[in-house]
């Protein structure tokens, strides 16, 4: 038994050597940009990843030489964003990954959501340093044949119907410039409905142009979910707000078992809402507009009929003055004003006062806390995430 020991000793140990550390997070809050609660959300978050995140905010921030699997996260007083990375992360980040990255984060300090946008850029770090090392994640790809509209994995749809559909989103897909995508599973890998829809959408060759602008439409039977992912201009088309309005139009028709009639009801949709974003006006939450005063009214003005009126005026005044007047002959003025009072005819005994009305001016101060973020308080638009491909997607979705 002793020998057997001391010969798997050593490679027990050795094994120890070979496996990474494990990962830190630490906070260096120099700007007190973060509550107590957020703190510990955070470093909660960044223990136990595969890298080592380290959070710094100063008024003043400096590079500095970097441990391995390092990623550091600067934040100056003026709110300017750096990511600092070890030399062995520059092939899994990238210039331009970084600096999307980056962006992220700015857009959250914007917003006053500067613990948010930490949170988000680890975990969009995360993602990216994941499928970097155990390479892209397998999802079933239709890169090698002419590019689908329609994959109905889960065959939810007729021959017929996915035909027809596919044929009306490529005429859309055409027109608007961006790819419009219906996609169907029966098994999401151990993804989440969001990750699956965007990782679907980048890893197939999905967007056209430069922004690879386009909208999926996911229908996941696994978790009974469906999800809208959008990138490029299909993030303007797309708002939060118009994503809920969408979905209020097709769950309804998956609820039903008609999903035909709900990926139908998503093309025109689609069109919609490309068609309103073009017209610079997209579907979203604007404050209402006051509505304008009607123009005052003025009768035409005849100087014979103003001048019958001041002469009118003047004499009902001079007639009712001189009617008082007559009335007051009696009357002689006097010294005092006890000189007016009869004798015994006035005993005061007792004096109070009694306030009879009260007014009170109240003016309603909004407090700073009662602003929210995120979600559509924030006056609309779209909120942004980053993809494991460290693509930016925006999106939203719900049970059916």
């Amino acid at each position: 038994m002793k020998k057997i020991l001391k010969v798997l000793l050593p490679f027990f140990l050795f094994s120890l050597f070979l496996l990474p550390a494990s990962a830190e997070g630490t906070i260096e809050d120099g700007l007190d940009l973060f509550s107590g609660e957020e703190e510990t959300m955070l470093l909660e978050k960044m223990s136990g990843t595969s890298l080592n995140y380290r959070i710094v905010t100063a008024e003043e921030t400096e590079a500095e030489d970097l441990a391995e699997r390092s990623v550091v996260l600067r934040i100056d007083g003026d709110q300017e964003v750096s990511l600092d990375i070890s030399e062995d992360l520059t092939a899994v980040f990238p210039e331009e990954s970084r600096e999307d990255l980056a962006w992220l984060l700015l857009d959250a300090l914007q917003e006053e959501r500067a613990a948010e946008g930490c949170l988000q850029l680890v975990e969009s770090a995360e993602a990216q340093y994941k499928t970097f090392s155990e390479g892209a994640v397998a999802l079933p790809s239709v890169r090698n044949s002419e590019k689908q509209y329609v994959v109905d994995m889960a065959y939810l749809l007729t021959e017929e119907e996915a035909a027809d559909l596919n044929e009306r989103l490529r005429t859309l897909s055409e027109k608007w410039d961006a790819d419009i995508v219906v996609v169907t599973t029966n098994d999401n890998g151990g993804l989440s409905t969001m990750a699956y829809a965007d990782d679907f959408f980048d890893y197939n060759g999905y967007g056209r142009g430069a922004q690879r602008s386009g909208v999926l439409l996911l229908t996941s039977m696994d978790t009974s979910e469906v999800w809208i992912s959008t990138c490029g201009y299909g993030i303007t088309a797309f708002t939060d707000y118009g994503i809920d309005l969408c979905l209020d139009e097709i769950i309804p028709y998956l609820s039903d078992g008609d999903y035909a009639g709900s990926y139908r009801r998503f093309a025109e949709i689609a069109d919609e809402y490309f068609q309103a974003a073009q017209d610079g006006r997209p579907v979203d939450i604007y404050p209402e507009e006051p509505e304008p005063e009607p123009d005052p009214v003025f009768e035409p003005f005849s100087a014979e009929a103003g001048a019958g009126s001041v002469a009118g005026g003047l004499g009902v005044g001079l007639l009712s003055t001189l009617r008082k007047r007559a009335r007051l002959k009696s009357v002689r003025s006097r010294e005092y004003a006890e000189d007016y009072v009869r004798d015994d005819s006035f005993d005061l005994t007792r004096s109070q006062d009694i306030y009879l009305y009260r007014n009170i001016s109240r003016m309603r101060i909004q407090s700073s806390s009662s602003s929210s973020h995120g979600g559509h308080s924030g006056g609309g638009g779209s909120h942004v995430h980053i993809s494991s491909s460290g693509s930016f997607h925006g999106g939203g979705g719900r049970k059916f």
